[in-house]
């Protein structure tokens, strides 16, 4: 049930702005007339300066807020009035009497106010997306922030578990929009800020709504509605997701607290274990088919995999890849485990300032054993090249990120290819504008990438705009996604291609790759010597022979006697070139 806002005194709506005004603008005039320019005007602003700082003063006593994590998010703004209803009494005294919100609970009560009318409800935060509620308050939808950034609606898939349960006890949700914290994989990560309790007393044995552990952990026992009836939460045990939302019977001693600057959160604790399957399981879905190239077979061993998956996966902007593998390693090793997902570990655990407070340490402890905070981690052998240090210490690591496409920026850099008129060159142009594809550097080449579906970009690197997007990788292009080639590309005026090589770091293409593409050149009927092949130093004729053309599972590349075909042809060209890899 909605019920009318209690009656508060003091209250900044109730300024007479317009009065005030009104008697200022008089006053000025009466000064301006009677005294000197100069001091009229100090005369002026002095109490100008005074009725906005009276303003600003009253509106933080109306606004309560708490900010979402990084700095980026968007706040959301909870409107209370007056010191806000008690929720840490009994039922019987929240009847009466109006008490402070416990101060761990300060950042998750949130008054809603309904834009159809001036009554209001009480909420919970329990995770950035999710506000608990009664359940007729549930049913509307409720601006959030003084500007009303965001919504809080109706939360159906939860409501509509709860009705099925028939033990909703009179509870509801709400689904605000918030933006999440980051996404991982295919899982946008929000902050959880309150724990949920099976017992509807606290240790004193007294019916609460909210208790606070020692350490700041806000507890809900049961929902305060406005009439001063506390809901039993219990039953909430079967409806809410498992996998974040955290209980104090299962994750008050586990969960680690979170911090960014004045904000806190926690987390459910994982082990290595349970993340790394997690991991594995992913690597699965972007390995692509076999044959094909990606950024996990580019890598061996299950560490460098994943420590090369962590560039790609990055919510922070695909920091410096060449760091991915030393953090990753310093995650696995921390002892006692921290009991957190790799990505919060490194921005929000001990991976912020492991190198920043132990940078030192490192070189002078024989067993590469360092104090973080209450953890002792011991640095993996191979993490101990000074300059790798120093370049990958936060502010480094977090400066220079890889801007990834979607696909409208992907569709910008498409490219088709077509004969000359003498059929002796090949002629490259951009689809979306029909422009050439302009010459390349003399000292560097254009990026180019091959996909799934033989599908061609090119990133003219001269035109590329460094100081918006840092620098150009691979992986940029397909978002890290598998692809049947990938190298650079060199041009020459009116769109010629001049060379084509396989060097890609982050994907390591093989000698199938160059295979396949030849073939493809073949079928398209192009002269394949109009562009010089450039293969790896280390590639020869005998990785023809050596080759298992079989395993190869692509479309339109089952023939495994043209490709070895190619393979030869191609190594024995009169175009073809070796270079050092890079």
């Amino acid at each position: 049930m909605m019920a009318s806002p209690p009656t508060t005194t003091n209250n900044a709506d109730d300024v007479d702005c317009d009065g005030l005004y009104k008697k200022f603008i008089k006053v000025t005039n009466r000064l301006i007339h009677t005294q000197g320019f100069a001091k009229s005007l100090l005369i002026v602003l002095l109490p100008l300066v005074g009725l906005v700082s009276l303003i600003v003063g009253l509106q933080g006593l109306v606004y309560s807020r708490y900010s979402l994590v990084d700095g980026h998010h968007l706040a959301l703004r909870g409107f209370v009035r007056g010191s806000g209803a008690d929720v840490s009494r009994s039922s019987s005294d929240a009847q009466h009497k109006h008490f402070d919100i416990p101060s761990c609970a300060r950042d998750v009560f949130i008054t809603l106010h309904n834009n159809d009318n001036q009554a209001y409800c009480k909420g919970m935060l329990i995770r950035d997306d999710i506000i608990l509620t009664t359940s007729d308050c549930s049913q509307h939808t409720y601006n959030l922030g003084s500007k009303g950034q965001l919504l809080a609606r109706p939360y159906s898939k939860l409501n509509t578990k709860l009705q099925k349960s028939n033990n909703s006890n009179g509870l509801g949700f709400l689904q605000t929009n918030a933006p999440p914290r980051s996404i991982f994989i295919n899982k946008s990560v929000f902050n959880t800020r309150i724990f949920l309790s099976l017992r509807p007393t606290n240790n004193n044995g007294d019916s609460v709504a909210i208790s606070c552990t020692h350490d700041g952990k806000a507890i809900l026992h049961n929902f305060p509605t406005n009439e001063g009836d506390l809901l039993p939460v219990t039953e909430l045990y079967s409806i809410l997701p498992r996998d974040t939302i955290l209980w104090e019977h299962l994750d008050k001693d586990t969960a680690s607290t979170l911090e960014y600057k004045s904000h806190k959160w926690w987390t459910k604790a994982i082990s290595l274990d349970e993340e790394e399957e997690y991991i594995a399981q992913m690597l699965q879905q972007y390995e692509g088919p076999p044959g094909s190239i990606s950024v996990p077979s580019a890598h061996e061993g299950f560490t460098h995999q994943a420590a090369a998956f962590m560039e790609v996966l990055d919510p922070r902007g695909h920091r410096r890849g060449d760091c991915f593998g030393a953090y990753y390693s310093l995650w696995q090793y921390e002892q006692p485990f921290s009991g957190l997902h790799f990505f919060d570990w490194l921005d929000y655990g001990a991976g912020q300032y492991v190198l920043e407070d132990n940078l030192l340490k490192l070189h002078t402890d024989p067993n590469h054993l360092v104090k973080v905070s209450k953890h002792t981690i011991r640095y993996p052998m191979n993490f101990t090249e000074g300059s790798k240090d120093t370049k990958c210490r936060k502010e480094a690591f977090n400066d220079k990120t890889v801007h990834y496409f979607n696909d409208t920026e992907r569709s910008l850099h498409e490219v088709y290819i077509t004969p000359s008129a003498d059929g002796t060159k090949l002629i490259w142009r951009y689809k979306d504008s029909d422009e050439l594809v302009p010459p390349s550097p003399i000292d560097d080449s254009h990026l180019y990438m091959w996909d799934l579906d033989k599908t061609w970009y090119i990133v003219d690197v001269v035109n590329w705009d460094y100081d918006r997007y840092h620098s150009i990788k691979h992986t940029a292009v397909l978002s890290g996604k598998p692809a049947l080639a990938a190298g650079k590309m060199y041009f020459g005026e009116n769109g010629v291609v001049s060379g084509i090589n396989f060097s890609s770091g982050h994907y390591h293409p093989d000698i199938r790759a160059l295979s396949m593409m030849y073939t493809s050149f073949k079928e398209m009927g192009y002269n394949l010597t109009a562009t010089e092949w450039i293969g790896r130093t280390s590639w020869s004729e005998k990785d023809c022979d050596d080759t298992n053309w079989t395993a190869i599972d692509i479309q339109d590349f089952d023939d495994t006697f043209e490709l070895e075909q190619s393979c030869r042809e191609v190594t024995n060209s009169p175009t073809w070139r070796l270079n050092e890899d890079v």
